[in-house]
């Protein structure tokens, strides 16, 4: 049966088509991805600034702070994606762990910054641990949002077949991965756009003045149940997708415990309003 409506598959860059130069496996172009990553990183640092200054934090400390969760994030990224997602990987080529320009995980560069995050505020900041930790929250969604347009343009979170009626399918045809050819899921894209719907709400929120600890249940709430029900559309490792253990991919594994993280601010953000500790 013909699909009803599917969206073309589309792509971007990389810039210029042809590299200007190459050594090794590097070439010298503009990925779609890594420009997106970027953009959405400056954004989330610029933004996160804003709401630093608005809770009463130095402004230069906080983008200090920043930059040190994104080198131990991006670390943790790569590091995670190959550990959990590629395993068999590592008794094949042990150097990729090295290789830091190949293959990431939202949620490990997430586990990575919350780690760096609590390194860096182990000294004098540890009694406003809450209002960094806010800033911190309140940025995120700007990095992950422009994060997952990056994955759309290149399509590299595949899912299951959509159905016929499904408007949001994509018109696969990838050369590299023929297997994956005809209407499908595309699991960056439908997270961008919910990514969007989850900037929208916190930009509305934000009108208002909120008590430290609002965001960082609100975010997490949003997001994990959501991210929890998309993975059981993605592609499975049979078929070239992600790893499964007892039947759920790692990124499942961490919204149950993302979820429960939310629990313990909701009661937290409810009982303790004056605390700035973590």
């Amino acid at each position: 049966m013909m699909t009803l409506f599917v969206l073309p598959y589309f792509t971007l860059g990389p810039w210029p088509k042809e590299p200007l130069f190459s050594i090794g496996s590097f070439h010298a172009q503009i990925p779609a991805f890594g420009l997106l990553v970027a953009m959405g990183v400056v954004l989330a640092v610029m933004m996160g600034t804003r709401k630093a200054k608005q809770l009463g934090l130095p402004r230069h400390e906080f983008q200090n702070m920043a930059f040190f969760l994104l080198i131990i994030g991006w670390l943790a990224a790569h590091i995670f994606e190959v550990v959990f997602y590629h395993p068999d990987f590592i008794l094949k080529q042990p150097m990729i762990l090295l290789d830091i320009t190949n293959g990431f995980s939202s949620y490990g560069g997430l586990i990575g910054g919350i780690a760096a995050f609590f390194i860096w505020t182990r000294g004098p900041y540890r009694k406003d641990r809450i209002l960094w930790a806010e800033a911190a929250a309140w940025s995120l969604p700007f990095a992950w949002f422009f994060g997952r347009i990056g994955c759309s343009v290149v399509h590299d979170h595949p899912g299951s077949p959509a159905p016929d009626w499904w408007p949001l399918a994509i018109d696969f045809s990838d050369p590299y991965r023929p297997w994956l050819n005809g209407p499908r899921h595309d699991l960056g894209f439908y997270e961008a756009i919910w990514w969007f719907v989850i900037l929208i709400v916190m930009l509305m929120l934000n009108r208002k003045p909120r008590r430290p600890g609002f965001y960082l249940w609100l975010l997490p709430i949003l997001y994990a149940p959501v991210r929890f029900g998309l993975d059981f559309l993605r592609v499975s490792d049979a078929a070239g997708g992600d790893t499964r253990y007892l039947g759920l991919t790692p990124a499942q594994y961490l919204s149950i415990v993302l979820a429960g993280v939310a629990i313990y601010f909701v009661i937290r953000y409810r009982y303790y309003r004056t605390s700035t500790t973590l």
